[in-house]
């Protein structure tokens, strides 16, 4: 899994039983490789900015490639013999991802994309590969995204409360999961942005990549005019199903409200109000009736981010996802091969509820045998 972030290449290796009804897994090796700067900055650059097809069909290629020698690493650090592997399931690197129909030709459409072409993967790893999810789903009138609900269905339900799957990546996803159990009552969307904006800042300032543990942030004080006119940017209140990426929330929009006038730490501190704020927003203007959030991916180790999150949402426990055997890092890989999973076994993979396409559907196509 390599996220928005590009803050590196996740790999994990689960194994997953399944009776027929109840699924259950094992995290057997997770690691976190480092993304190529040579290719981050490429990636960087095409999507902060058009590009020339030679550039998409090399680092279609290049990613791939990357990808194997991570599979090679994680099968030699973790002693497990490639023969045991029955599937490599991957996400890709999104570099474009448009859920709402845009004009091209006569058409109206919608697309997304995500380096890394699977073919080029199976040859070069000897492993059957799974990808390219998101598709299908958007081919029935879907959102494409989130794909994570239907791993936090069948894990993270909980019979006597209402619980929100929150992951904070660079852009920050949610599912909620009635207390029901009912399927078609889960829903998932992007609330906006996790930790793009905040990376953004500590590039921008301190030449880091994240702000540890929020520290920085901490220091800073609030920009409350500014909190309140990023609030105000539509896609915070636009109603679900929805999704989102880089292609809005990115350096163009952090230049759009932020200049060299302000405090560096108190940019910081607003952008941490601004993920968490947006966050709870989400959950109150859809009136969900919430008892547990649970967060994963690399805001979860932002300490001051959560602080705040519980600030905004008050009366409701907030915990971290490696108290219930999530690992806060690993989810959406293991995430990712669970959808590699449902396609092998021939289960549908998306929820409509969820993404808004018109029925359930197979996620994703295999490459190799």
């Amino acid at each position: 899994m390599t996220g928005t972030s590009l803050d590196g290449i996740d790999l994990a290796i689960v194994d997953f039983n399944y009776d027929g009804s109840t699924f259950t897994f094992r995290e057997k090796y997770f690691n976190t490789y480092e993304y190529p700067p040579d290719l981050k900055k490429e990636v960087l650059d095409l999507i902060a900015a058009p590009a020339n097809i030679y550039k998409v069909s090399q680092l279609n290629f290049a990613i791939a490639m990357v990808y194997s020698e991570c599979v090679d690493k994680a099968l030699f650090e973790s002693g497990i013999f490639k023969a045991d592997i029955t599937g490599l399931s991957v996400h890709g690197q999104t570099v474009w991802h448009q859920p709402y129909k845009k004009t091209i030709g006569t058409r109206k459409i919608t697309s997304t994309f995500q380096l890394c072409d699977l073919s080029v993967l199976n040859q070069l790893s000897g492993i059957p590969v799974y990808g390219n999810f998101r598709t299908a789903d958007m081919a029935l009138g879907g959102q494409g995204a989130p794909l994570v609900p239907i791993f936090d269905y069948y894990f993270l339900s909980e019979k006597d409360l209402d619980v929100v799957a929150l992951n904070i990546g660079g852009i920050s996803n949610m599912t909620y999961l009635p207390s029901s159990g009912l399927k078609e009552r889960v829903i998932g969307f992007d609330t906006g942005p996790g930790n793009v904006l905040i990376d953004i800042a500590m590039r921008k300032y301190f030449n880091k990549e994240f702000d540890n543990f929020g520290n920085t942030a901490r220091k800073g004080k609030l920009i409350s005019k500014i909190l309140d006119e990023l609030m105000q940017f539509d896609y915070i209140s636009k109603p679900y199903p929805k999704s989102t990426g880089r292609e809005i929330f990115n350096v163009m929009f952090f230049n759009k409200y932020f200049s060299d006038e302000f405090e560096p730490e108190d940019v910081l501190c607003t952008l941490s109000h601004f993920t968490a704020k947006s966050i709870a927003h989400n959950i109150i203007q859809n009136k969900l009736s919430v008892n547990k959030i649970v967060v994963t991916g690399g805001g979860a180790h932002n300490i001051f981010l959560l602080e705040l999150l519980s600030h905004y949402m008050k009366n409701v426990d907030i915990i971290q996802g490696n108290a219930l055997g999530i690992g806060i890092d690993s989810k959406e890989a293991v995430c990712f091969a669970f959808l590699g999973l449902l396609n092998k076994l021939g289960l549908s993979g998306n929820i409509p509820s969820v993404t808004g396409a018109s029925r359930e559907c197979i996620l994703g196509v295999r490459a190799g045998n």
